[in-house]
């Protein structure tokens, strides 16, 4: 992949619109929807999100499934070929692929199979300054055998929604350094989500925050810097190895410790005892709070990348 992406970003995807892959509205196809099979398109909605870095995207091999229906099964296999259509500035049907260019087989018996979209070329949604959104539209021109078409339920369409947000990811912050002195911080915990931070600490120049919770799967950290400092990123360290790391996190900060900006919600996070978060663009913060989400022993020390 190549490098495009000057930040991160988030993008979800989600499926929208089918009727229930149960018998559909099809009156104005009476009688024939008591004898024969009617193709049409599923209404099961799906999501997704497309992690952006530096380096291009982390999951750029996303697939995006989509089901296509019968409302009676037949005797023997049946193709159906969908079409794709797209909107959105840039956005281009090279930028997408259908599996099997396509078609999708529901197999004898079955009432249902589902093909994928993948995105070969994620160029189209280049910059994160400003938030786009892209669609695609799917819709089933041919049958074979051939069967009759649902008239109201032809349709399926996704949407992009790119947005601008933190990204957690396995590389080092390519702005700023860690903090070396650390003697101005106050940190400060909260052990359950809607419990009182306490349990501060003053730490000293030479010492590292590292703090061990064995009873709980979620602890909260919240760290004074002193000054507001301009923030690039994030690094935790659990010295016990991967399975005492977190595996989601929501992260906020704030200058004055009363109004707060959230920019990721209980997102995931790649295992590993390194685990990192860049700012999309460096964030003028004196505190932040780092919620962790685990299975059930969270270790971690906590660097804070300033420039």
């Amino acid at each position: 992949m190549k490098k495009i992406f000057e930040y991160a970003a988030c993008f979800t995807l989600a499926l929208l619109g089918f009727a229930g892959c149960e018998d559909p509205d099809t009156a104005e196809q009476l009688p024939y929807y008591y004898h024969e099979s009617i193709a049409y398109l599923d209404d099961t909605k799906a999501t997704a999100t497309a992690y952006h870095t530096p380096d291009g995207i982390v999951n750029s091999d996303l697939a995006i499934s989509f089901p296509v229906c019968l409302s009676k099964p037949m005797q023997e296999d049946c193709t159906v070929t969908v079409e794709a259509t797209v909107e959105g500035e840039g956005f281009t049907l090279s930028d997408i692929a259908l599996s099997n260019n396509g078609t999708v087989t529901i197999p004898a018996n079955a009432y249902m199979a589902t093909g994928t979209i993948t995105f070969p070329d994620w160029s189209f949604c280049t910059g994160t300054d400003e938030a786009a959104q892209y669609k695609i539209s799917l819709k089933i021109v041919a049958t074979s055998p051939s069967v009759a078409v649902s008239e109201s339920n032809n349709f399926a369409g996704i949407t992009i929604d790119k947005t601008a947000k933190g990204y957690t990811g396995n590389f080092v912050p390519s702005e700023g350094a860690p903090v070396e002195d650390r003697s101005q911080w106050v940190v400060s915990f909260q052990k359950t989500e809607d419990g009182d931070w306490s349990e501060t600490t003053k730490l000293t120049d030479d010492n590292d925050y590292s703090y061990v919770y064995i009873t709980s799967k979620y602890v909260g950290i919240q760290i004074d810097l002193g000054s507001e400092q301009t923030v690039t990123g994030l690094h935790t360290y659990s010295s016990y190895g991967s399975s005492y790391a977190h595996k989601s996190y929501t992260l906020e900060t704030s200058s004055d410790g009363t109004t707060w900006t959230k920019y990721d919600e209980k997102v995931s996070i790649p295992a590993g005892a390194d685990q990192y978060i860049t700012f999309l663009k460096p964030v003028k913060a004196r505190y932040i709070r780092w919620h962790m989400y685990g299975n059930y022993i969270l270790s971690a020390e906590v660097y804070v990348y300033v420039k």
